[in-house]
């Protein structure tokens, strides 16, 4: 199930009266889910648009992406090749403009190094975008 918290919590005392398996996604993180059989050419379309739709500042922006492990390789490189061909800077101009404000900018940068920090591994971008003076380096 994905949803809310409270829903969760309902779904969860519900569950346990027959001591269900559940699996809960909670707090929208929006995932953005793969299966096995999936268009991989439809899904990239689509996961570029839930996840850099207004630079991903979106409250339905895909947080978080589950790819079934078959396609999982196949499916990544071909999202990173696309991904490198976004153009970012003017948002009237390209893909993907700044974020909104500075505060914006270093709760993302601090997700990124989180993540490394944690073994991630980068495989395209992975540092602040320079967008010059007019967008404060990447922020309006």
């Amino acid at each position: 199930m994905t949803g809310s918290t409270p829903t969760g919590q309902r779904i969860m005392e519900k569950a346990s009266s027959n001591i269900a398996k559940l699996i809960l996604e909670l707090g929208g993180k929006a995932p953005f889910i793969v299966w096995r059989d999936a268009n991989i050419r439809n899904s990239l379309k689509s996961l570029l648009w839930a996840k850099f739709f207004n630079a991903g500042q979106s409250c339905i922006a895909a947080g978080s992406l589950y790819i079934h492990k078959d396609i999982y390789d196949d499916f990544l490189g071909k999202f990173v090749r696309v991904t490198k061909r976004l153009k970012v800077g003017d948002p009237y101009t390209v893909d993907m403009g700044p974020l909104i404000n500075k505060g914006a900018l270093e709760a993302t940068d601090e997700v990124v190094k989180n993540a490394i920090d944690l073994g991630s591994k980068v495989l395209f971008g992975g540092k602040k975008p320079e967008l010059g003076q007019k967008f404060n380096g990447g922020y309006f």
